[in-house]
């Protein structure tokens, strides 16, 4: 009988997706807070008109 290869149920690709999202939303507040910096009220303006993670909507 040949040997079967089945998926190992560990939690190393669930960690890996986790750190990265958390990686994600932290760099976006460290990126947000740089381009105020840089850029100043004209991105604040820019900022009021549209959505925080998404730029677009789905209407």
């Amino acid at each position: 009988m040949k040997d079967v290869c089945y998926p190992l149920n560990e939690r190393g690709p669930s960690n890996f997706s986790e750190m990265s999202k958390a990686y994600i939303f932290i760099a976006l507040i460290f990126e947000e807070r740089d381009l105020k910096n840089h850029i100043g009220q004209e991105y604040n303006e820019y900022k009021k008109s549209i959505p925080n993670i998404c730029p677009f909507s789905f209407k």
